[in-house]
């Protein structure tokens, strides 16, 4: 579910950015693919939060903190990257959101993989 969503939240940020650099610029461009990334969120999301969580369960307290706060830092890392490097227009929203998309792509990934290969074991 974690791949599921990254691959739908790299997807929208996908259409959306080849909408934008088109020259189809407006609030609905804007806002509806926020719909879509949200949806991905919360698809991805509880599944990541779980999996952190139960790797070690003594350790459960410390993992969900740890994950709320990388959550926290990096949405107020990009959004403080984003302010120093706009210049109105949406080239610098789009590359700072294909960016985090394909890190997010990477990272949901890396438990298929890791599955794949034997590394974790399949719960």
């Amino acid at each position: 579910m974690v791949l599921i969503g990254s691959v739908l939240s790299f997807i929208t940020v996908a259409v959306q950015a080849t909408l934008l650099v088109y020259g189809l610029v407006s609030p609905l461009v804007l806002f509806i693919p926020g719909l879509f990334i949200t949806f991905a969120q919360g698809i991805a999301l509880p599944y990541a939060q779980s999996g952190a969580m139960g790797t070690v369960p003594e350790l459960a307290g410390t993992a969900a903190g740890i994950g709320v706060f990388l959550q926290h830092f990096l949405g107020a890392a990009a959004a403080q990257l984003y302010g120093i490097v706009a210049n109105g227009t949406p080239r610098p929203m789009l590359l700072i959101m294909l960016t985090s998309s394909i890190l997010s792509l990477i990272v949901g990934s890396l438990p298929a993989i890791l599955v794949g290969r034997g590394d974790v074991p399949h719960r």
